[in-house]
């Protein structure tokens, strides 16, 4: 998935040094068919607007809908996420941990634990502008132990 930076949110604070144009390897070997679905969905949508995922009653979806379809998908491919409990242990949870918040933290952990072809593993920093933190002081409470799991 290609992302480029004018189609990106802006920060609020007037900052310019927000993350470059951006690719993200959701099917790396194709075996999940990614790639032909997107296609297919972008054809054959039955409403055609600006905005990815149109609702019947507007333009886009709303936040209530687009967390009842994550859950919903989550519960019928019993999805297991893993669990970083109270105790500071590690495990598996069940599908109704799933929301769309835990999509960006899923995010945060791939750019820790991937390899950007110029610099090596993506750094606080690149997190830090891509989430939008004000702080990297957020960043940091947020995901800095994901650079150890």
């Amino acid at each position: 998935m290609y992302l480029p930076t004018h189609i990106q949110k802006q920060s609020g604070n007037g900052r310019d040094d927000w993350p470059r144009s951006h690719h993200l390897e959701l099917d790396v070997d194709g075996t999940l068919g990614t790639q032909r679905s997107l296609n297919t969905y972008l054809d054959n949508r039955w409403k055609d607007g600006p905005y990815l995922f149109p609702s019947r009653q507007s333009d886009q979806m709303t936040t209530r809908s687009v967390r009842n379809v994550v859950k919903r998908l989550a519960r019928e491919a019993d999805v297991q996420p893993f669990r970083y409990d109270e105790n500071g242990e590690f495990g598996r949870g069940d599908p109704e941990d799933i929301h769309p918040h835990v999509l960006r933290h899923s995010l945060a952990y791939r750019l820790l634990h991937e390899h950007d072809s110029d610099d090596g593993r993506f750094d606080i920093y690149f997190v830090r502008n891509r989430l939008r933190h004000a702080s990297l002081q957020t960043t940091l409470r947020k995901y800095d132990h994901f650079r150890t799991i």
